[in-house]
Protein backbone atom coordinates (compact mmCIF):
# COMPACT_ATOMS: atom_id res chain seq x y z
CA UNK A 1 0.00 0.00 0.00
CA UNK A 2 2.63 2.44 0.79
CA UNK A 3 4.54 1.39 -2.35
CA UNK A 4 1.66 2.28 -4.72
CA UNK A 5 1.43 5.43 -2.71
CA UNK A 6 4.87 6.83 -3.54
CA UNK A 7 4.89 5.18 -6.79
CA UNK A 8 2.09 7.53 -7.74
CA UNK A 9 3.52 10.45 -6.21
CA UNK A 10 7.00 9.72 -8.63
CA UNK A 11 4.48 9.56 -11.44
CA UNK A 12 2.76 12.65 -10.50
CA UNK A 13 5.55 14.77 -9.88
CA UNK A 14 7.29 13.26 -12.96
CA UNK A 15 4.34 14.47 -15.41
CA UNK A 16 3.93 17.81 -12.99
CA UNK A 17 7.67 18.54 -14.40
CA UNK A 18 7.52 17.55 -17.32
CA UNK A 19 4.83 19.46 -18.27
CA UNK A 20 5.96 22.90 -16.82
CA UNK A 21 9.01 24.32 -16.42
CA UNK A 22 11.60 22.25 -15.14
CA UNK A 23 13.92 24.03 -11.50
CA UNK A 24 17.70 24.56 -11.65
CA UNK A 25 19.43 25.63 -9.07
CA UNK A 26 22.99 27.57 -9.96
CA UNK A 27 25.06 29.44 -8.02
CA UNK A 28 22.23 29.63 -5.15
CA UNK A 29 19.42 31.10 -7.22
CA UNK A 30 16.57 29.10 -8.83
CA UNK A 31 15.69 29.23 -12.31
CA UNK A 32 13.57 28.02 -14.27
CA UNK A 33 13.90 26.88 -17.74
CA UNK A 34 11.06 26.60 -20.20
CA UNK A 35 12.31 25.52 -23.48
CA UNK A 36 14.96 27.78 -24.16
CA UNK A 37 13.82 30.15 -22.03
CA UNK A 38 15.54 30.78 -18.57
CA UNK A 39 13.28 32.66 -15.53
CA UNK A 40 14.74 33.83 -12.34
CA UNK A 41 11.86 34.84 -9.86
CA UNK A 42 9.15 35.10 -12.96
CA UNK A 43 11.45 37.12 -14.54
CA UNK A 44 13.11 36.35 -18.26
CA UNK A 45 16.88 36.58 -18.02
CA UNK A 46 18.08 34.84 -21.17
CA UNK A 47 19.39 37.83 -22.80
CA UNK A 48 21.10 39.10 -19.25
CA UNK A 49 23.32 35.25 -19.08
CA UNK A 50 26.30 35.12 -20.46
CA UNK A 51 26.77 31.86 -22.87
CA UNK A 52 28.94 29.76 -20.49
CA UNK A 53 25.77 30.77 -17.83
CA UNK A 54 23.19 28.88 -20.09
CA UNK A 55 25.00 26.21 -20.99
CA UNK A 56 25.54 25.16 -17.21
CA UNK A 57 22.01 26.10 -16.45
CA UNK A 58 21.13 23.65 -19.61
CA UNK A 59 23.42 20.99 -18.62
CA UNK A 60 22.35 21.15 -15.09
CA UNK A 61 19.06 20.72 -16.54
CA UNK A 62 19.68 17.47 -18.33
CA UNK A 63 21.45 16.18 -15.96
CA UNK A 64 18.49 16.57 -13.72
CA UNK A 65 16.40 15.06 -16.28
CA UNK A 66 18.52 12.37 -16.47
CA UNK A 67 18.59 11.46 -12.75
CA UNK A 68 14.99 11.58 -12.89
CA UNK A 69 14.68 9.18 -15.77
CA UNK A 70 17.32 6.94 -13.64
CA UNK A 71 15.32 7.04 -10.46
CA UNK A 72 12.02 6.42 -12.19
CA UNK A 73 13.98 2.92 -14.19
CA UNK A 74 15.06 2.09 -10.39
CA UNK A 75 11.42 2.58 -9.18
CA UNK A 76 9.92 0.35 -11.73
CA UNK A 77 12.97 -2.35 -11.36
CA UNK A 78 12.13 -2.35 -7.74
CA UNK A 79 8.48 -2.35 -8.46
CA UNK A 80 9.45 -5.59 -11.06
CA UNK A 81 11.31 -7.27 -8.55
CA UNK A 82 8.78 -7.06 -5.38
CA UNK A 83 6.28 -8.41 -8.27
CA UNK A 84 8.69 -11.38 -8.72
CA UNK A 85 9.27 -11.70 -4.75
CA UNK A 86 5.89 -11.99 -4.21
CA UNK A 87 5.47 -14.55 -7.51
CA UNK A 88 8.02 -16.79 -5.71
CA UNK A 89 6.75 -17.00 -2.12
CA UNK A 90 2.65 -17.38 -3.07
CA UNK A 91 4.79 -20.35 -5.81
CA UNK A 92 6.63 -21.12 -2.06
CA UNK A 93 3.43 -21.52 0.12
CA UNK A 94 1.78 -23.77 -2.74
CA UNK A 95 4.57 -26.09 -2.51
CA UNK A 96 4.71 -26.37 1.46
CA UNK A 97 1.10 -26.27 1.25
CA UNK A 98 1.35 -29.45 -0.70
CA UNK A 99 3.80 -30.90 1.14
CA UNK A 100 1.91 -30.95 4.28
CA UNK A 101 -1.13 -32.69 3.07
CA UNK A 102 1.34 -35.10 1.40
CA UNK A 103 2.69 -36.14 4.92
CA UNK A 104 -0.61 -35.91 6.69
CA UNK A 105 -1.99 -38.22 3.17
CA UNK A 106 1.66 -40.50 4.47
CA UNK A 107 0.53 -40.18 8.07
CA UNK A 108 -3.09 -41.30 7.21
CA UNK A 109 -2.01 -44.22 5.00
CA UNK A 110 0.62 -45.38 7.77
CA UNK A 111 -1.61 -45.22 10.65
CA UNK A 112 -4.64 -47.33 8.81
CA UNK A 113 -1.82 -49.96 7.71
CA UNK A 114 -1.00 -50.07 11.80
CA UNK A 115 -4.63 -50.53 12.83
CA UNK A 116 -4.91 -53.15 10.25
CA UNK A 117 -1.63 -55.04 11.14
CA UNK A 118 -2.71 -54.81 14.64
CA UNK A 119 -6.32 -56.38 14.09
CA UNK A 120 -4.94 -58.79 12.48
CA UNK A 121 -2.59 -59.63 14.62
CA UNK A 122 -5.10 -59.81 17.59
CA UNK A 123 -7.86 -61.86 15.23
CA UNK A 124 -4.73 -64.35 14.33
CA UNK A 125 -4.29 -64.66 17.96
CA UNK A 126 -7.79 -65.39 18.78
CA UNK A 127 -8.16 -67.69 16.44
CA UNK A 128 -4.70 -70.02 17.20
CA UNK A 129 -6.21 -70.07 21.14
CA UNK A 130 -9.74 -71.15 19.66
CA UNK A 131 -11.56 -68.06 21.74
CA UNK A 132 -13.68 -67.12 18.51
CA UNK A 133 -16.88 -68.21 18.06
CA UNK A 134 -18.71 -68.55 14.74
CA UNK A 135 -20.25 -64.89 15.43
CA UNK A 136 -17.09 -63.56 16.19
CA UNK A 137 -15.53 -65.18 13.46
CA UNK A 138 -18.08 -63.24 11.02
CA UNK A 139 -17.66 -60.12 12.63
CA UNK A 140 -13.75 -60.00 12.59
CA UNK A 141 -14.34 -61.21 9.26
CA UNK A 142 -15.88 -57.89 8.33
CA UNK A 143 -14.14 -55.73 10.73
CA UNK A 144 -10.47 -56.84 8.82
CA UNK A 145 -12.15 -56.45 5.43
CA UNK A 146 -12.96 -52.77 6.49
CA UNK A 147 -9.95 -51.74 7.74
CA UNK A 148 -8.34 -53.12 4.85
CA UNK A 149 -10.38 -51.07 2.46
CA UNK A 150 -9.32 -47.90 4.37
CA UNK A 151 -5.83 -49.27 4.25
CA UNK A 152 -5.73 -49.59 0.62
CA UNK A 153 -7.92 -46.22 -0.16
CA UNK A 154 -5.26 -44.95 1.91
CA UNK A 155 -1.98 -45.77 0.10
CA UNK A 156 -3.67 -45.01 -3.44
CA UNK A 157 -4.20 -41.44 -2.30
CA UNK A 158 -0.20 -41.22 -1.64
Amino acid sequence: MKYTKCIMALILMCVFTSVHAQKVIHNGKEYKVDKKEIYLDGVKVTDKLTEEEKTIIVATLEANKKKQKEERKATKKKRKEEKKYKKTQKKVKKLEKELKRKQKTQKKALKAKKKYEKALKKYEKRKRKNKLSPEDEIKWQKKLEKLQKKMEKAERKL
